[in-house]
């Protein structure tokens, strides 16, 4: 995978068959990204978003599962407060392709079951998903509703610190 770190988490978005991106989450605490315009044959280098050593950013995976259902909920290791913002990653899948759909919310902007927020993909002009979600703590993540002919998913919660 030519990987920029020792282990961490990879996150793949795909804009089309032949835009992707990567983002790279490493070991020692730094951000990655690369993209390719050709489906994967050649890829960009990739380059440095933060860094832990030189800007004191901290980027922290809260929350890894699955969350399908109605009322669903995940809870976060650590609370959203303690970040600056949050990047929460959907998963929509129509059995021809599947795609990861990102969000990034202000801390700021949260209040406990006050906002919701929602993560929308359109496979074609007339078929659109989407999952409504929503915090009803500071270390909870819920899925208020979903809807689509197709699979969706919230995936991962990351918090972001600057």
């Amino acid at each position: 995978l030519n990987t920029p770190d020792t282990y961490g988490s990879l996150l793949v978005l795909k804009r089309t068959s032949t835009i992707i991106f990567q983002l790279a989450f490493g070991s020692t605490g730094k951000m990655y990204h690369r993209s390719t315009l050709d489906g994967g044959s050649t890829w960009t280098a990739w380059q440095t978003i933060w860094t832990n050593d030189t800007t004191r950013t901290r980027f922290t995976q809260l929350w890894t599962g699955t969350l399908d259902a109605t009322n669903e909920t995940g809870t976060l290791s650590e609370a959203y407060s303690n970040f600056d913002f949050l990047i929460v990653v959907g998963f929509m899948d129509n059995a021809s392709s599947e795609n990861m759909v990102s969000i990034e919310i202000p801390v700021g902007v949260i209040s406990s079951n006050a906002r919701r927020f929602s993560i929308n993909h359109s496979f074609t002009a007339s078929s659109v998903s989407y999952i409504n979600f929503s915090f009803p703590s500071t270390t909870q993540i819920r899925v208020d509703t979903l809807s689509g002919a197709y699979v969706e998913a919230i995936r991962y919660v990351y918090g972001v610190k600057l």
